[in-house]
């Protein structure tokens, strides 16, 4: 038994919804799904927004420490340097927060 498909499963789901009486169908994204919502503080966050909070928040203390640090002359400069340059190299680029669909 192959449990493993030749080929990937794909299946369109349409979403039908209406506002002010206009029905308006969507594909299936994951934006729209029910369970890329994670409950925070009583509220509903889409699970991209939270990821994006989270790692730039954790981007901003490995940062502060890092300069912190180098500025005190607490451990080996190398390692805050490269903890620096890294952080500050990863947040350029990354993470894109996607835009939401109205």
């Amino acid at each position: 038994m192959n449990l493993i498909p030749d080929e990937p499963i794909t299946e369109d789901v349409v979403v039908e919804d209406s506002v002010d009486g206009v029905e308006i169908a969507e594909d299936d994204d994951s934006s729209t799904q029910p369970s890329s919502l994670w409950q925070i503080f009583g509220r509903k966050l889409p699970c991209s927004e939270v990821v994006f909070v989270s790692q730039m928040l954790l981007i901003y203390i490995i940062v502060v420490v890092s300069l912190f640090n180098l500025s005190q002359g607490r451990g080996p400069d190398h390692l805050w340097i490269a903890l620096l340059s890294s952080s500050i190299g990863y947040s350029l680029p990354n993470p894109v927060l996607e835009p939401r669909r109205k």
